[in-house]
């Protein structure tokens, strides 16, 4: 129910005005008349009705003085119960919006104020004085939010929307952006029908939102698990069938030759066998890594990667001295994440550039990091072999290889590890190659918390 207008508040006040004026002119005619009839009426002589004139004045100046004390104790005493009233409502209002933890606005229509109220406060850190109108407080309000959230305001006010209710983004005081859902509706009308004033109120949905933005993320996270599984399977399938196959033929050659087969036939049939029993074994193994790099990870924490790289470089030091490798290392970054996993990929990273190295020259690995907007890009870079672009993102599949095995030993799972764990700390991996020239994979890892994302040195 709408509060009335200002302007019948005061036509109000003006009628009961007139009705008290009308009582008294009223009673002070008939006191005038009949008095001074009755006068006339007890009194014989001047002296008589000289002092019965005083004694009606006096009379009538005592009347009207009991008349204005109960007219005037009777309109405090209304105004004392009205105001308690307020009073009592404002208290309930204030504990109802802490218990909801929900703030209050209102916006005068006709000359643009606003303010805040309750909670406000408390949700935004803004004080009442910091937004006093209604532009200043859509200077707050997140840009790619601001033109639907007014014009849900101004459907509602122009009567093509029967609630005010938007959901939107506001900057708080310390420069965080806060989800909240407005309520409001129209209290104040003019006359002729149109919004005076507007009151609502202000929840703070930030909580609901990131729980919200965690859940799609667990369901986009899961949804690419089953998809990886799904890839894994049939990779697997395609990757263990040549080797059974190669087992099985070779050992059925072996029983059904019996002693028709020379020793040099038998024992090269053996070494086909063999060959198969390794190269499963190799399959499972990088199956086995693969699952348990995911049944491992542990809680994210603060994580040098200078320091991470460093280990790999010496845990590959036998590798790097074998192939007189040279390798520099800028300034890596502080992340978030599961140091384990962190530093599995970059040993296979390091590693692939190592491996694929070209034999007219030693490989040489740059590693470096530069800030690209939200997100650290960590690039290793090689002067090896290479690759075409086109090929790119077949590396990170899984069981993928790009030479046979007889020429760069491998399962061909070492990428799509790579790319695996890259998503797990919410980042990406990439891959640029340049055909005997080298290549370089980069990997982008999220910024973490201010004061945490320092460079580090190696």
């Amino acid at each position: 129910m709408e509060i009335r207008s200002a302007q019948s508040v005061r036509r109000q006040a003006r009628r009961s005005a007139a009705l008290v004026a009308g009582m008294y002119l009223a009673f002070a005619v008939v006191w005038i008349v009949f008095s001074d009839s009755v006068v006339t009426m007890l009194t014989n002589t001047v002296s008589q009705g000289a002092l019965f004139q005083t004694v009606k004045g006096l009379a009538f100046v005592t009347l009207s003085a009991l008349l204005i004390f109960v007219l005037v104790s009777e309109t405090l005493r209304r105004s004392a119960q009205a105001h308690l009233g307020r009073a009592l409502s404002e208290r309930r209002l204030s504990l109802v919006l802490e218990a909801v933890n929900d703030g209050v606005w209102e916006h005068d229509v006709t000359t643009g104020a606003v303010a805040g109220a309750g909670r406000w406060s408390v949700l935004s850190g803004y004080q009442p004085e910091d937004l006093v109108t209604f532009d200043a407080f859509l200077d707050i309000v997140y840009p790619d939010d601001r033109e639907m959230m007014i014009r849900a305001y101004e459907d509602y006010l122009q009567g093509r929307q029967s609630t005010f209710e938007a959901e939107y983004r506001i900057r708080a005081s310390n420069g965080a952006w806060l989800w909240v859902r407005a309520r409001g509706r129209v209290i104040n009308r003019t006359a002729d029908g149109r919004p005076v004033l507007v009151m609502g109120t202000f929840t703070d949905l930030t909580a609901v939102k990131e729980s919200e933005e965690r859940l799609a993320a667990l369901v986009e996270s899961l949804r690419h698990s089953e998809a990886e599984i799904e890839r894994f399977a049939h990779a697997t399938v395609h990757d263990l069938r040549q080797p059974i196959r190669q087992m099985v033929s070779y050992a059925h050659l072996l029983a059904r030759g019996g002693g028709r087969l020379s020793p040099i036939e038998q024992a090269e049939y053996a070494d086909f066998v063999r060959e198969g029993g390794d190269r499963l074994t190799v399959v499972l193994d990088s199956l086995l890594a693969t699952f348990e790099q995911r049944s491992l990870s542990g809680r994210f924490r603060p994580v040098d990667l200078g320091q991470i790289v460093h280990q790999v470089m010496d845990r590959l030091e036998g590798e790097i001295g074998r192939s007189s490798s040279q390798a520099t290392v800028g300034a890596l970054p502080m992340v978030s994440g599961d140091p384990v996993q962190l530093a599995l990929m970059f040993e296979h990273l390091i590693g692939n550039g190592l491996k694929f190295h070209a034999l007219d020259r030693p490989p040489v690995l740059t590693i470096s990091a530069e800030q690209d907007g939200n997100a650290w890009a960590v690039s290793i870079t090689d002067n090896g072999i290479g690759f075409a672009q086109d090929k790119a993102e077949r590396l990170f599949e899984a069981f993928t290889r790009l030479h046979p095995p007889n020429e760069f030993p491998g399962s061909g799972m070492g990428l799509a590890l790579c790319r695996s764990i890259a998503r797990h700390h919410g980042g990406t991996i990439s891959a640029e190659g340049r055909p005997g020239e080298g290549a370089t994979f980069t990997v982008r890892l999220p910024v973490v918390a201010q004061g945490e994302n320092a460079y580090s040195a190696l």
